[in-house]
């Protein structure tokens, strides 16, 4: 298909996972902002990492489906 909807879709899937891959590095691997995250609020830090991470899977899926 060579419609503006599909790119589209891709361009937003992408953009998405970018995002979601930039805070589930911050919410796990940047050494400073993590542990300063989750000494702050630790069940925060928990549940909003677990969030990033399913949306991740869902964009990730997204972006598959709009490829192939």
């Amino acid at each position: 298909m060579r419609s503006k909807h599909t790119l589209g879709l891709a361009a937003f899937a992408v953009v998405l996972l970018a995002e979601n891959a930039l805070a589930l590095y911050i919410f796990y691997w940047d050494p400073v902002l993590s542990d300063w995250i989750a000494s702050s609020a630790p069940v925060a830090h928990r549940a909003v990492g677990a969030l990033r991470l399913f949306e991740f899977v869902a964009i990730a899926a997204l972006t598959w489906v709009t490829w192939d």
